[in-house]
């Protein structure tokens, strides 16, 4: 799933920092660390398709529920609340960014806690290992403006190669500045760069 092995290495390590053993937890975990918010409710069906499709196996529904019956526990994973939602955005305030490009989280969904996100940066600030991130992330302004983020000057070229590549979808650019230089930003609420490019998109 994941080509660097040092990033392999670190993620394990992790995990049996935090006493998460299980492979069903770790698959809970990951699939969240991938995937968007889903609804709660289909947490575990999620998390063993995902299983499925990454690791060509998977274990009963059950140890996916129970899980992240034990994640929620041990506060590490939230069901979305109005609250929670609350403390979301005090933790985003605390420490500002532009973004989060990829939206807050809906009430209802599955999503992993300030808890858990704290102890996943601090594990990775603690070594000379880059925390995996995006190659790019879009960010809707308006039906024909986008601003794509990226860490680096070659994803957003990235995107722009596959953008207009794009067999499905013939898309006319009528302007298009950067990428520029920005940041600090955020992907997702609990993933922030501290810089990145930024290219602007105008569509016909």
């Amino acid at each position: 799933m994941i080509p660097d092995p040092e990033v392999a290495r670190q993620i394990e390590a992790f995990y049996i920092a935090h006493n998460l053993h299980s492979s069903a937890h770790r698959t809970v975990l990951n699939y969240l660390l991938t995937e968007p918010p889903r609804p709660t409710v289909e947490g575990a069906e999620r998390s063993r398709s995902w299983a499925k499709l990454t690791y060509k196996t998977a274990q009963p529904l059950s140890n996916y529920a129970a899980a992240i019956a034990d994640l929620s526990e041990r506060d590490l994973v939230w069901n979305i609340d109005a609250i929670k939602l609350g403390l979301i955005s005090g933790y985003l305030k605390s420490d500002p960014a532009l973004g989060p490009t990829e939206g807050m989280p809906e009430i209802g969904t599955l999503q992993i806690s300030i808890r858990f996100a704290d102890l996943l940066i601090r594990h990775w600030a603690s070594i000379d290992c880059q925390l995996p991130g995006v190659l790019w992330s879009r960010d809707w302004q308006s039906e024909k403006r986008q601003l794509i983020y990226s860490p680096t000057r070659k994803g957003c070229f990235d995107f722009l190669r596959d953008e207009l590549v794009d067999d499905e979808h013939q898309v006319e650019i009528e302007h298009l500045s950067g990428p520029n230089p920005g940041g600090p930003w955020r992907c997702r609420w609990w993933r922030k760069y501290e810089t990145g490019y930024v290219l602007e998109l105008r569509y016909v």
